[in-house]
C-alpha cells in the first residue's frame, strides 16, 4: 500500500505577510504623527471658579467663595492673582509660528465708598518666573512702582496686560478706563470705561489675532444705566515682548481705596501650529530606521519558518511522485487512493496503528471493495531509507508467492 499527505502551506506565508502590512502600517503611522504639523492648543471654559484648585494657583488675597474667586478682600493694600497651571505656548522660535487666542471670563467689582473707588482687575500673560507685586494699589496687583524702577526689571520679567482700571493715577486718563500695558504701568492705549461700583457683572473678550498683531479687547460698560459694550485694540507683537512660553491669569489690588473684585467665570482657547523641527526629524528618521531593520528581521525569520515547514510537505510530494514513476515499471494488481486509505484506517487513528517500520507507521484497515483487512504502511516524510530501496522491496514482495507472506493488494 501507499500513500502520500498534500496539504495547503499557505498560513504562514499568509501571516508573514499580514505580520509586514502591520509592522510597515505601524511605521507610516509613526512617522506622519513626528513629521506632520503639530497644532499645540490649550483650551478651556470654568462657568465656576470655587473649586479649581487642581487648574488655577491663586496667590495673595484670593479665596474660593460659592462658585466665585474674590481677588481681594474689603481692605486697603489687598493684592491677589490667579494664574493657570500650564504655561501657554505664545510663538515657536524653530518653525517661525505664532499663537492665535482669545479668551471671555467675567467679574463683578464692588465699592462701599463710589466716590473713591480703586484699583482694578488685569488679564495678563508674563515671564514665567514673573515675581509677585509688592503692596502698591496702583501696580493693580502686577508690578509695584518700586519694582518697576529696579534695573532691567521688565527686561527680565518682560509682561502685557489689559487693565480694566477704576483709580486714576497722575499716569492715568482722568476717567475709569480700559487699558494696554506693556513692562509698564503706563498704558500704551485707552479708552473710558463706564463703570457700576454695585456689584453689576462685566463680560471681557480678549482676542489676539497673530497674523495681524491685533490685539482686541471688548467689555460690558453702564452709562446712564443702560448696559453697553465698548471696545479696544491695539498693535502689539508679543513675540518681540515675551519668551515663547508664558504664564498667563489675572491679578488685582486695592490701595489706600477700598473696593471688590470678584471672578466669576474664565474660558480660554489657543492655537499654534507647529512644523516639525530638526530635533523630532532626526528622532522620525531614527525611529524609522530602526523599524525598518526590525522588519527585515521579522521578514527573514519568517521566510526561513515558511521555507522549513513547506519543506517538509514539498520532500513528501516529490517522495510520492518518485514513488509513482518506478511503480509504474512494476505490474501491481490496484493503485488505491490516500482517500480510499484514509477511510479504510478511520483517518489513519492511532488505534488502528500495529507498527513502525523504516518507512514509516504500519495500520490496520479494511479495504470495502476487497472485502478484506489489510495492512497498511504510511509513508513518512522523516524516513531514513530511500525511494529507490522502498521500491526494490515492493518489487521483491510482489514477485514472491508463500502461505507464510502477506500477498501484496497495491
Amino acid at each position: 500500500m501507499e500513500g502520500s499527505i498534500n496539504s495547503p502551506a499557505m498560513a504562514p506565508s499568509q501571516y508573514c505577510k499580514k505580520s509586514y502590512v502591520r509592522v510597515s502600517f505601524h511605521v507610516t503611522l509613526t512617522l506622519l504623527l513626528l513629521l506632520m504639523p503639530h497644532a499645540a492648543s490649550l483650551e478651556f471654559n470654568y462657568q465656576q471658579l470655587g473649586d479649581t484648585g487642581k487648574v488655577l494657583n491663586i496667590s495673595g488675597d484670593v479665596e474660593p467663595r460659592e462658585g466665585v474667586l474674590e481677588l481681594t478682600k474689603y481692605k486697603e493694600d489687598s493684592v491677589g492673582r490667579v494664574i493657570y497651571y500650564e504655561l501657554l505656548h505664545l510663538w515657536d522660535k524653530s518653525s517661525g509660528k505664532f499663537a492665535d487666542f482669545t479668551t471671555h471670563f467675567s467679574f463683578t467689582i464692588n465699592a462701599p465708598d463710589k466716590t473713591n473707588p480703586g484699583d482694578g482687575i488685569t488679564f495678563f500673560l508674563a515671564h514665567p518666573n514673573f515675581p509677585e507685586s509688592q503692596i502698591d494699589g496702583s501696580g493693580i496687583g502686577l508690578a509695584s512702582r518700586e519694582q518697576l524702577r529696579t534695573q532691567n526689571y521688565a527686561k527680565d520679567f518682560p509682561f502685557v496686560a489689559v487693565e480694566f482700571d477704576t483709580l486714576n493715577n497722575t499716569w492715568d486718563p482722568v476717567h475709569d478706563h480700559v487699558g494696554i500695558d506693556v513692562n509698564a504701568l503706563n498704558s500704551t492705549s485707552t479708552t473710558e470705561w463706564f463703570t457700576s461700583m454695585d456689584k453689576r457683572g462685566y463680560d471681557a473678550d480678549i482676542t489676539f489675532n497673530s497674523a495681524s498683531n491685533e490685539l482686541s479687547v471688548t467689555v460690558t460698560g453702564y452709562k446712564d444705566n443702560v448696559k453697553i459694550k465698548q471696545g479696544l485694540s491695539s498693535l502689539v507683537n508679543l513675540s518681540d515682548i515675551l519668551p515663547e512660553w508664558v504664564q498667563f491669569g489675572f491679578s488685582s489690588a486695592t490701595g489706600h481705596t477700598i473696593e471688590e473684585h470678584t471672578l466669576s467665570s474664565w474660558s480660554f482657547k489657543s492655537t499654534l501650529e507647529t512644523e516639525p523641527s530638526k530635533r523630532r526629524l532626526v528622532i522620525g528618521l531614527s525611529v524609522g530606521l530602526g523599524v525598518g531593520v526590525l522588519i527585515v528581521i521579522f521578514g527573514v525569520i519568517f521566510l526561513v519558518r515558511w521555507m522549513l515547514r513547506t519543506r517538509g510537505i514539498e520532500d513528501v510530494s516529490l517522495f510520492g511522485n518518485a514513488m509513482d514513476y518506478d511503480f509504474e515499471k512494476i505490474s501491481l494488481p490496484k493503485k488505491f487512493s490516500f482517500q480510499e486509505l484514509a477511510t479504510a484506517t478511520n483517518n489513519f487513528a492511532s488505534e488502528n496503528k500495529i507498527g513502525q517500520g523504516g518507512f514509516g507507521a504500519v495500520y490496520r484497515g479494511f479495504i470495502r471493495g476487497l472485502n478484506t483487512h489489510v495492512a497498511i504502511k504510511k509513508v513518512s516524510p522523516g524516513s531514513r531509507q530511500g525511494v529507490r530501496e522502498y521500491v526494490s522491496e515492493v518489487k521483491i514482495i510482489s514477485q514472491l508467492r508463500h502461505r507464510n507472506l502477506v500477498q501484496l493488494f497495491g
